[in-house]
C-alpha cells in the first residue's frame, strides 16, 4: 500500500498595507474627507476626474475628493479616517471647560441690596412692600434696625451701570471686581489724596462726563461695607462649624 503524498500548504504572505497619513488627507479635504470620498461624482469635460498628485501616493480631485491609486489603501483610509473622526469627537466630549474660580463678589445678589436717596449706608430687603406697594421694609446693612422706605427713593445695586468711552458699560459687580483686583493701590491713593487720579482703576477708560470723583467715593464706601458684612458672615459660619466639631468630639 503506497502512501499518498501530502502537498505542503503554501504560506500566504500578506502584503503590508501602506500606512495612510489621514491627518494630512483630512487637511487636504477640508475636514469632509469621509463623506466626499463616498459620494464624489465630479467629472470634467472628458468624463474623467481631474486629479492632482499629492504626497504619499494620494491623488486629489478638483472637487476635493482625496483617493489613493491602490483601492485597498483607499478603503482602509476611509475606515481609518472614520475611526479617527470618532476618536476626535470622544476627545472633545471628554474635555471639560476649566472651572472659573469664584470670589466673594460672585456670591453677592446685588438685586437684594438697596441704596436709598440721602443715605450713605446700604440696606437689605426685609419683608415685602406695604399694601399700596409704595414702600418697602428695609434693614440697615450694618445694624439690625429696620425702616419703611418709599419705593421712589430706593434703587437696587443691580440697576447701576458705569459708562466708558467705548460702547461697553460695566455693572457694579464688574466695578467691584476691578476694585478687588486693585484694592491696595486704590487704598494707597485715597490715603495720599490721589483718588481722582485713580478713577481708571474703578472703570478703565471711564467716561469723564458720567463717572466722577464722588461716584468713586460712593462705590468705594459700598465695596467696603459689603465686604465687611461678607467677612462677618464667613467668621460666623466658621465659628458655628468649630462649635459643631467640638460638640461631636
Amino acid at each position: 500500500m503506497s502512501a499518498t503524498k501530502v502537498k505542503p500548504k503554501k504560506k500566504v504572505v500578506k502584503k503590508a498595507t501602506k500606512k495612510v497619513d489621514y491627518n494630512e488627507v483630512m487637511a487636504l479635504n477640508n475636514e469632509k474627507y469621509a463623506e466626499t470620498i463616498k459620494n464624489c461624482n465630479h467629472v470634467n469635460a472628458t468624463g474623467r476626474h481631474s486629479y492632482q498628485e499629492r504626497k504619499n501616493g494620494f491623488l486629489q480631485c478638483d472637487c476635493g475628493r482625496v483617493v489613493s491609486i491602490d483601492e485597498k489603501v483607499n478603503k482602509q483610509f476611509v475606515k481609518d479616517a472614520e475611526k479617527f473622526e470618532k476618536e476626535q469627537k470622544k476627545k472633545k466630549k471628554s474635555k471639560k471647560e476649566p472651572e472659573v474660580e469664584k470670589t466673594w463678589i460672585d456670591s453677592i445678589d446685588f438685586r437684594t441690596i438697596y441704596s436709598v436717596r440721602g443715605q450713605q449706608c446700604l440696606f437689605t430687603s426685609h419683608g415685602g412692600a406695604n399694601k399700596q406697594k409704595r414702600a418697602l421694609m428695609l434693614e440697615f446693612m450694618n445694624t439690625e434696625n429696620r425702616v419703611m422706605v418709599s419705593v421712589s427713593d430706593l434703587s437696587n445695586l443691580n440697576s447701576f451701570v458705569f459708562y466708558t468711552e467705548k460702547v461697553k458699560t460695566l455693572t457694579l459687580q464688574e466695578v467691584f471686581t476691578n476694585i478687588d483686583d486693585n484694592f491696595d493701590e486704590i487704598k494707597h491713593a485715597i490715603e495720599c489724596g490721589l483718588l481722582r487720579e485713580s478713577l481708571r482703576l474703578f472703570v478703565p477708560e471711564y467716561d469723564k462726563n458720567q463717572f466722577k470723583l464722588h461716584h468713586a467715593e460712593k462705590v468705594w464706601s459700598w465695596f467696603n461695607e459689603i465686604k465687611t458684612k461678607v467677612e462677618h458672615f464667613v467668621k460666623e459660619g466658621e465659628a458655628e462649624m468649630e462649635a459643631e466639631e467640638k460638640a461631636n468630639e
